[in-house]
């Protein structure tokens, strides 16, 4: 989802790997890249964030920087992004690799 003009865009996609065995994520882009600032921080469930009897980890969301150019050498930009996922155990653990067909969404630039 986006509109041109606002500053915050909202994009649904498969994540994909670096590596085929691999459970990295490949956030290379064609003239870039997005870098991880920071660790995986847990979103908990309204009853959990007031202080409630249940602390359920409803997901977790890692800040991303874009660098244009390639890794070790690229320029650090303004662009900056929220990844939001589901927590381990949601559906699938993070160290079965699952394939990744040519039906899977991505995105690319425009």
């Amino acid at each position: 989802i986006s509109t041109v003009g606002e500053k915050e865009w909202y994009f649904f996609c498969m994540r994909g790997r670096k590596y085929r065995n691999s459970i990295r994520p490949n956030r290379v882009t064609g003239s870039g890249f997005w870098k991880a600032t920071g660790i995986d921080r847990p979103i908990y469930s309204a009853a959990a964030a007031t202080g409630g009897a249940n602390h359920e980890c409803l997901g977790l969301k890692k800040s991303l920087v874009y660098y244009v150019g390639s890794a070790g050498k690229g320029t650090k930009t303004d662009w900056m992004m929220h990844e939001f996922r589901l927590p381990t155990g949601a559906g699938q653990s993070a160290t079965t690799p699952r394939s990744i067909n040519n039906t899977d969404k991505s995105l690319q630039e425009a």
